[in-house]
């Protein structure tokens, strides 16, 4: 008798503990399906701009109050579907081609090829027309999109190096070192690979610590707790560690006031997006694109979108980290000169 009572309690033990942790699972789950469907959205809102056709397609996957922040302008959904219908017409075999879509939350982060061949004249956002050149035209972007808890795309957040994109569309002579060289990289690199929880947010801490400790306090030696070090940076020509820790030196003697901020860390698998900021005086001289730039005395905002991989020691192996140059040399009083 007493030993059917005592498999009774347990039996409902074993029961009342699988009904507590249905809720849990569902929410997981429920978290996991909606981060794919923010991927299928990305992926998708790249296709309808590859096609002038098909652009209203996106329509509904858009909130009412979306706003698209790109080359320090903020648009509509509208304004930004008549941007790409414009490109489209002339370039008409543009194509966005995803590379690697990172979710976390109602984030997504990625980065993108764009490539397409300049045949037909573009009118600029000041009215002015450009002349086709006939030649191809490569860029690469990194973009986070911001989706609401029912799945609309509220923000999109993009940063490219527009003074590449205006010296391949022939709006003036390209400084040597303007537009970074191709680098080949194997397409396995581009691929998510299944990691725990923990070991994706050991990685995406260590990254945020590091990055505040080189960038706010000068401690260049912290980042080698997060990057490996055979660490590559791929975006201006191959970079090594050693390339990386000068660059922010060289920043931060640019400003010596300078603060930094790691911000919207999306993290998935072995891969982090984030968006980076350093704003300081510009009281240095600096190299931008080539070009080195004296100081003005004048404030300075300089922001980036970062796109990054972890090896399976949880290091960042390889990073593509774009600016925007363009708006750079505005700030620097550059521009017309």
């Amino acid at each position: 008798m007493f030993s059917r009572i005592r498999s009774t309690f347990a039996f409902v033990f074993i029961v009342l503990a699988i009904a507590a942790s249905l809720p849990i699972v569902s929410i997981a789950q429920a978290q996991t399906d909606q981060a794919a469907a923010n991927k299928a959205a990305a992926a998708l809102l790249l296709e309808v701009m590859s096609d002038a056709a098909r652009l209203d397609e996106f329509d509904s996957y858009v909130s009412e109050d979306f706003a698209v922040h790109i080359a320090g302008s903020t648009l509509d959904w509208a304004a930004m579907k008549g941007g790409a219908a414009g490109v489209l017409a002339a370039m008409p075999d543009l194509r966005y081609t995803p590379l690697i879509l990172v979710a976390e939350g109602n984030h997504v982060g990625m980065r993108y090829e764009f490539a397409g061949t300049f045949t037909n004249p573009m009118a600029n956002f000041d009215g002015t027309m450009s002349d086709p050149t006939g030649e191809p035209v490569v860029l690469y972007s990194n973009a986070i999109l911001t989706f609401t808890d029912d799945g609309k795309l509220a923000g999109y957040q993009e940063i490219f190096d527009t003074l590449s994109f205006a010296a391949q569309m022939g709006q003036f002579p390209a400084p040597e070192g303007m537009i970074p060289p191709v680098i080949e990289i194997d397409p396995a690199v581009w691929t998510l690979q299944a990691t725990t929880a923990e070991f994706t947010a050991a990685f995406k801490d260590r990254l945020l610590t590091a990055n505040l400790a080189a960038y706010d306090q000068g401690d260049l030696d912290a980042l080698d707790a997060a990057y490996a070090p055979d660490f590559t940076s791929y975006v201006g020509g191959a970079g090594d560690l050693a390339g990386t820790k000068a660059g922010i030196a060289a920043l931060r003697a640019a400003m010596p006031d300078m603060v930094s901020t790691n911000d919207t860390l999306i993290a998935e698998g072995n891969w982090v997006v984030y968006r980076w900021t350093a704003s300081g005086t510009f009281t240095g001289g600096f190299d931008v694109a080539g070009m080195v730039v004296p100081p003005t005395n004048q404030p300075l905002f300089i922001e980036g979108i970062a796109v990054a991989f972890a090896n399976e020691d949880g290091l960042i192996a390889g990073e593509w980290s774009e600016i925007d140059n363009m708006t750079i040399l505005a700030q620097m009083g550059m521009l017309g000169q």
